[in-house]
């Protein structure tokens, strides 16, 4: 009787270790994926905000509307209007390199930093992700790239204040400062117009999928990975450049 009162007792602290240890493991795991969804859900909802803040800009540089604001929760991230994105434009006639123009603009882009490492940036129109992983483009710029006419809008956002942190909604507050039309670029009757243009950005490599989307040539791939020049041609070439001031309020 008692080896067998024993055995019984020996066999519930096993069960009883068992049981612990599988609902120790499955609460471990269980707590990883919930943190790791949550925190993806936050990504996910910056980049929906900053899809909505690209559609509020547009309609500055676009529809020509004074002022926007567009609602950021941080959720522990940061919000900032820093680096430099430079993008260049140079047209010149097929045939007769003195008949060019040239047109430029050093923005500041506007950018989300969370606490593992990704970035959600707003630059020119165009909505990137970056990570430990590179770069994508989640929204293009709103470029028309035609053979018979092509529109490249350059959007200098820049900052006038400090960055954000910590917790709760923030609104980027968007103002439009300043809106020209370029001259035009025609190369005449019959004429065509080659253009280069060159985005020099630290996630340029997001910028080089979407020239290559497009269907432009790589020209004189650089070693300077910062740094990437694409061609196409076009009849004729129009070209704004629209000054935005940021600003974050709580």
């Amino acid at each position: 009787m008692t080896d067998r009162g024993m055995s019984e007792v020996l066999g519930f602290v096993l069960v009883f270790a068992l049981i612990t240890g599988t609902v120790g493991i499955v609460y471990a795991s269980g707590t990883n994926g919930l943190a790791h969804a949550q925190h993806a859900e936050k990504v996910t909802n910056v980049e929906r905000a900053f899809d909505v803040l690209a559609d509020s800009v547009q309609d500055i540089y676009l529809g020509g509307a004074p002022s926007r604001a567009t609602e950021v929760k941080l959720a522990g991230g940061s919000l900032s209007v820093n680096d430099t994105v430079t993008v260049k434009v140079r047209a010149e006639k097929v045939g007769d390199s003195d008949v060019n123009a040239t047109y430029a603009t050093k923005l500041q882009p506007i950018v989300y930093d969370d606490t593992e490492g990704n970035t959600i940036v707003y630059a020119d129109g165009a909505v990137l992700r970056a990570g430990s992983g590179g770069a994508v483009m989640l929204r293009d710029p709103k470029w028309v790239l035609r053979s018979d006419r092509s529109v490249v809008p350059l959007v200098n956002t820049y900052g006038t204040g400090s960055g954000i942190a910590g917790s709760g909604s923030v609104l980027i507050v968007t103002d439009g400062k300043s809106r020209e039309l370029q001259q035009p670029f025609d190369p005449g009757p019959g004429g065509v117009a080659q253009v280069d243009v060159t985005v020099t950005s630290p996630r340029v490599g997001a910028w080089k999928r979407f020239f290559e989307d497009q269907g432009l040539s790589p020209v004189d791939p650089s070693t300077d990975y910062n740094n990437v020049t694409y061609r196409f041609t076009t009849d004729r070439l129009y070209v704004t450049k629209t000054g935005v001031e940021v600003q974050f309020e709580r």
